[in-house]
């Protein structure tokens, strides 16, 4: 018995010694060999590394007043990295509960999918963009799309998968983009014998290939062409082209969806539901199915995890004006371990709507553009610019965070800083623009299109203005109406808000309807559009006339009336005769500008001819983009013989093209058909392609019917027929035409962190001496007695010089137009404004005499004095 107890004895104590000496050994590992490693992995935990914002640059008018700036905000963070998933869970959830009793809280984390009653559906901006772009009902729903897409293109009666094929390739090929990539040369070759056998043209760039399809061609041809593409190259063409997930049971596949479901593991084809259900599943939300933040709480989960940001930094979630937010969430903050409050700052336009579409807006990076922003170092929270100056310079605007690690305690409070990286501040950026002549002009402009529609032109809905310093091309104010309020994007945006700013139209056949006298208060007309000038561009023409000896100023020509050197059936006549049988009588260059007597430029722009004049014309900078720093910078349409022909020539190449022609012989023989539009010659061009005659019969019937005709130079000549300009553009050419000829480079930044930007001269002086004193006193005598705008500028201590014009449109009220410059005698600031269907020029008028009074410290304008 007792050697029972003492073996016993020996066993305990033995297996008592082997587990102290584990212990020994673990504590001197741990506190010897891995000491380093411990220490630094509890100091990491103790660690927190705070990105800290610089200020976006601020954007000032020449005067250093503040157009745009930033208004101090706060950001609520998490710091997920240290706290289990449960925990961060209830913390998020009890925030934006929290969060979800005030209105001013714009979350800054979300999902591409939403609530549609009680069933999940897909919903981001790349597919409210995409609905746009096809002109598709904001509601629209994958299926209803497709149907509405099948309608339009005509592949409707078609199985889903075909009727899906035929659209991906039109659709595709209308866009431009790459229907292959990475082709080796055999399969490019393949690509190129289809596209040959189907009358499609296809463009090679490297190993990427794009197409071009005719307009008439036949829904089988594109079936069996994309049946050979299956077959030969193992996909269809542009099978990218629609973002779904394919034509049955078609969900959205968007970007951000792609990215969300290949995070997930999840097919192509997976409904916004099974999305829903795997994110609550990897992030052990189900208890929260059917509460109100579900989505909330699952979009910042999805943000905060892989390498959607930095690990260790935090994760905004959220942003607010109200400081009382954030002390309810600090007040909680034992509840809701995770959550912090920093200070940030939000965009501010002080001006509102002044200068909306110069300036452009700010907001988060979309989906198309994350890629590319965070490959530049930013984070996917972060605001970039996202149109107008805000975007174009936003390399110049954008500022770098800093950082500073600090050490917090238990509950996350900064308990010591340990490093600072301060960030970089942007560049502040200071326009041209003089505030007050803005303001003057914008309200100007704003009353009076107000008292047009409410006068017998309703449908006076756009218009702009533009003042130019004729000395240096500096562009004093910039005016586009209508306009809209950038603030209203420093918080998120309704639907129905972005409908009332970029609204979209339908013309008779269901399309997309260009006109641009209809209101998109997001346009800046002043640069994007374009419109005839009228009689505006008389002036140009003149000093063509002059410049090429056709007249000399003392030339008179006599006012018949009607011009019958064409026709004597459909003679057009000068407007004083079509208004009372009246005509002006002999007239001088002068005598015609002051009068804006067409029959003389009819008479004298016939002996010029439109090549010529079209030629002249452009000295001025007409049909070219002026290079201002806008995103659309329409170059206009210097209408002529030129013009017409190319026109002509390419829509040929077009239709040659859908009848299976070669691009280089299609381009060939469209231009030989319009240099020598006879049926012979059709014939001789067309009949060795093997072409029925009937086919070559319409081709050249469609040539004859829409070539240039030598009376078209009368239209051309009175700023009618295809002549269409920017009100920019005519603003600085009427500004170059005030120094002879001087024409400067239109621009919008006077400096960019303190460098003052150098002028560009882009014409020196090329007018004689004596034209240029034949147009100037032909313009100022539009202003005086007898002139077409007699008595606009009475009263001021200044000489005018002007033009006023009236564009005629098919189905439309008569366009406004007025230029002028002034001091006539020497010259500091040009002016030119539009507004659309408004009923003549002469309605232009308060709008320019507003500008000179503000301009010049004359008047009753608002804020009437130059800084």
């Amino acid at each position: 018995m007792k050697n029972r107890i003492f073996y016993g004895s020996r066993r305990l104590l033995l297996v008592f010694g082997v587990l102290f000496l584990s212990l020994a050994l673990t504590v001197v590992s741990t506190q010897v060999f891995q000491h380093e490693s411990y220490l630094a992995m509890a100091q990491s935990a103790l660690v927190r590394n705070i990105p800290v914002d610089g200020n976006r640059g601020r954007i000032l008018d020449r005067n250093g007043k503040v157009l745009a700036q930033n208004k101090p905000s706060y950001t609520i963070d998490l710091y997920a990295y240290d706290q289990d998933g449960d925990t961060v869970n209830r913390s998020i959830y009890g925030a934006l509960s929290i969060l979800g009793r005030y209105s001013d809280v714009t979350y800054l984390c979300e999902l591409p999918i939403a609530y549609d009653g009680d069933a999940m559906i897909y919903r981001c901006d790349e597919i409210d963009q995409y609905l746009t772009e096809q002109e598709l009902p904001s509601s629209a729903s994958p299926e209803e799309a497709l149907s509405l897409l099948y309608a339009r293109y005509g592949v409707g009666a078609l199985p889903p998968r075909q009727a899906y094929g035929c659209l991906s390739l039109i659709l595709g090929s209308q866009e431009g983009g790459d229907a292959y990539r990475n082709l080796s040369d055999h399969s490019l070759h393949q690509l190129m014998d289809l596209c040959q056998k189907a009358g499609i043209q296809v463009q090679v760039n490297g190993t990427s290939a794009s197409l071009s399809l005719g307009s008439s061609i036949q829904a089988d041809v594109l079936l069996s062409f994309i049946d050979g593409c299956e077959n030969t190259l193992g996909a269809p063409p542009y099978q990218n082209a629609i973002p779904m997930s394919g034509p049955e049971s078609p969900q959205w596949h968007t970007a951000s969806i792609k990215r969300l479901k290949s995070f997930l593991s999840l097919p192509a084809d997976a409904s916004a539901q099974q999305v829903a259900d795997t994110l609550m599943a990897k992030y052990r939300a189900e208890a929260y199915n059917g509460t109100p933040y579900l989505l909330d709480l699952l979009a910042i989960r999805y943000a905060a995890s892989g390498n959607y940001y930095k690990r260790y930094n935090p994760l905004p979630i959220a942003k607010t004006l109200d400081y009382n937010i954030c002390a309810v969430l600090e007040e909680n903050a034992l509840s809701l371990p995770g959550i912090a409050v920093s200070q940030s700052s939000i965009r501010e336009y002080p001006e509102g709507n002044l200068l909306s579409q110069v300036l452009g807006y700010t907001g988060r990076i979309t989906a198309a553009l994350e890629e590319e922003m965070m490959a530049k170092g930013y984070r996917p929270t972060d605001t970039v610019g996202r149109d107008g100056l805000e975007r174009i310079l936003e390399d110049v605007l954008h500022a770098i965070p800093g950082e500073n690690a600090i050490m917090v305690d238990s509950l996350g409070r900064n308990t010591q800083t340990l490093s600072s990286t301060p960030p970089q501040d942007g560049k502040d950026v200071v326009l041209t623009i003089d505030l007050n002549l803005q303001k003057a002009a914008q309200e100007s402009l704003s009353q009076t299109m107000a008292q047009l529609r409410e006068t017998g032109y309703p449908k006076a809905q756009v218009g702009a203005a533009v003042a130019v310093d004729v000395n240096s091309g500096e562009i004093l104010c910039m005016v586009s109406e209508p306009g809209y309020d950038p603030n209203v994007f420093s918080s998120a945006i309704s639907e129905e808000v972005w409908a009332q700013l970029s609204p979209q139209y339908l013309d008779e056949d269901g399309e997309s309807d260009p006109d641009p006298t209809l209101a998109r208060p997001m346009v800046n007309v002043a640069t994007a559009s374009i419109f005839p000038p009228g009689s505006t561009y008389k002036p140009f023409v003149a000093a063509a006339l002059l410049e090429n000896g056709i007249v000399t100023p003392s030339t008179t020509i006599l006012d018949r009336g009607r011009y019958t050197g064409f026709s004597t059936t459909q003679a057009p006549g000068c407007w004083l005769y079509n208004q009372n049988a009246g005509t002006h009588g002999y007239e001088t260059v002068s005598d015609a500008l002051a009068h804006s007597c067409n029959y003389y430029f009819y008479d004298a722009a016939v002996r010029l001819g439109s090549n010529a004049l079209g030629e002249y014309v452009k000295k001025f900078g007409f049909g070219t983009s002026t290079g201002v720093e806008c995103l659309y910078d329409a170059a206009g349409i210097v209408g002529g013989e030129a013009y017409t022909s190319a026109y002509l020539a390419n829509i040929m190449k077009q239709k040659l093209m859908s009848l299976g022609v070669e691009e280089s012989d299609a381009r060939e023989i469209g231009r030989e058909m319009v240099d020598t539009p006879t049926l012979s010659n059709a014939k001789r061009l067309l009949h060795p392609l093997g072409l029925e005659a009937r086919t070559v019969e319409t081709l050249y019937e469609y040539v004859n019917n829409h070539r240039y005709r030598e009376s078209q130079v009368l239209s051309l000549a009175i700023g009618q027929g295809e002549n269409s300009f920017s009100v920019l553009q005519m603003a600085n050419a009427t500004a170059a035409l005030s120094k002879k000829g001087l024409r400067y480079a239109p621009t919008l930044i006077k400096s960019i962190d303190g460098q003052e930007q150098q002028k560009r001269i882009l014409s020196q002086p090329f007018l004689s001496d004596s034209t240029y004193a034949a147009i100037s006193q032909g313009m100022q005598r539009v202003v005086q007695s007898g002139g077409t705008a007699a008595g606009a500028f009475a009263g001021l201590p200044i000489g005018v010089a002007a033009k006023t014009g009236t564009a005629e449109a098919d189905g439309k009220d008569n366009y406004g137009w007025f230029i002028a410059y002034a001091p006539a005698e020497d010259p500091q600031i040009a002016v030119a404004v539009m507004i659309a269907q408004s009923g003549g020029g002469n309605t232009c008028i308060p709008v320019v005499r507003t500008i000179f009074e503000q301009y010049f410290g004359l008047g009753e304008t608002p804020a009437n004095h130059r800084e």
